[in-house]
């Protein structure tokens, strides 16, 4: 749930179309612009999600949502009219929610 300043990031990256990236593997820099990694850091280009969902859970959201592929499925259907794609990067995620 994108609020505040976020509220543009969320609008632009919840799309169920969109096909996110990253580049670090540390799970320190999965949220918000806490422990950004130093700029010479070594790259490896990966899609995301690369960590399983609880490397992105931060007690820092006053809400905790979309933390369940309910959630953001309602989400895609409210918001875009549209359901998620098989493309779609949640269900990967969602898969890896209870691995280690």
């Amino acid at each position: 749930m994108g609020e505040c300043r976020y509220c543009a990031e969320h609008w632009g990256h919840s799309h169920p179309s969109v096909m996110p990236c990253d580049l670090s593997n540390d799970k320190a820099y999965t949220w918000n612009y806490k422990d950004v990694p130093p700029h010479d850091f070594v790259m490896e280009l990966k899609p995301a999600p690369r960590f399983n969902l609880s490397a992105y859970e931060k007690k820092e959201c006053f809400y905790p949502t979309g933390i369940n592929v309910e959630e953001r499925l309602t989400e895609h259907q409210t918001l875009y009219g549209t359901k998620a794609p098989e493309s779609w990067w949640g269900w990967k995620l969602f898969r890896m929610k209870y691995k280690s």
